[in-house]
């Protein structure tokens, strides 16, 4: 078995983690490593004819930097994950904040094209809302309004009370569609 089958490998981590919590620390750990291979196998003295411990060390320096690469790597994707996330957090901040102020800007341009259909009417009956000022404008005779009838009252009534259910539909879909976004 190579030695690439054993880089993420996690069949002996029960033995690793007995190993550190028995020697209480990782130098320990390593310090036991080390030993193991020292006393039971020909690491340290290498192939036969080879002088000294150089490719212990080598191979040693080799397998640390090859898991070095590998933490890096994860720590680099993890945090490119994390950015990722904020971004997208942000982003959907920013949409929810735009929305919020559409729907502001909606309701100031409702109230303003609501005062744009109103006409103020003048002591003679006719709109006083484009005149600068009544008293430029010479007074002519008072002009009464004569009482509805009550058929055009309670016509004017049932009128009310249909746009009062429907501003309060449209209340009630608003918080609707706002709940699900």
């Amino acid at each position: 078995m190579s030695s690439n089958n054993y880089i993420d490998n996690d069949r002996f981590d029960g033995l690793y983690l007995n190993v550190a919590q028995t020697t209480r620390g990782i130098e320990p750990m390593l310090d036991s490593v080390f030993s193991f291979l020292r006393r039971k196998t020909d690491f340290f003295a290498g192939p036969s004819g080879s002088e000294g411990t150089g490719p212990a060390v080598e191979k040693v320096n080799e397998v640390l930097k090859k898991h070095v690469d590998i933490h890096e790597a994860q720590l680099k994707k993890k945090k490119a994950e994390e950015e990722a996330r904020k971004r997208k957090l942000e982003a959907a901040k920013a949409r929810k904040e735009e929305k919020g102020r559409k729907k502001k800007e909606a309701e100031v341009g409702k109230k303003k094209e609501g005062e744009e259909d109103v006409i103020e009417l003048g002591d003679d009956g006719f709109d006083a809302s484009s005149v600068p000022s009544s008293s430029s404008i010479p007074q002519s005779p008072t002009v009464t309004t004569k009482e509805p009838s009550a058929p055009q009252k309670a016509n004017n009534e049932k009128l009310a009370e249909k746009k009062s259910i429907a501003k309060a539909a449209a209340k009630e879909d608003a918080a609707a569609k706002e709940a699900d976004d």
